[in-house]
């Protein structure tokens, strides 16, 4: 079942994120002088990280949405919205 499987992909992350979060609660504890410099570095270099995956992956799943550039969206659209409700097509009057 895809419902189960994405149940259980979706307790997996949310228990990364709670291991994570206690781990970053725990640590704050013991607190220490921290080098701003080195930290926004990897700040920026995680945040290019983020945007060339989010890239990534619009990149590949922006040709598989039903608006393509060949298709004319604006008549296509109005015709297949149309059949959907035949008491008011076009090509009934």
């Amino acid at each position: 079942m895809i419902q189960m499987h994405a149940f259980c992909v979706f307790l997996g992350i949310a228990s990364v994120f709670i291991v994570v979060f206690i781990y970053v609660a725990l640590s704050t504890r013991r607190a220490r002088d921290v080098d701003y410099h080195a930290a926004y570095g990897l700040r920026k270099k995680l945040l290019f990280v983020v945007l060339v995956v989010l890239g990534l992956a619009m990149g590949a799943t922006l040709g598989k949405t039903p608006y393509r550039r060949v298709m004319n969206c604006r008549t296509k659209l109005c015709l297949w919205s149309a059949s959907n409700f035949p008491s008011h097509s076009p090509t009934r009057r």
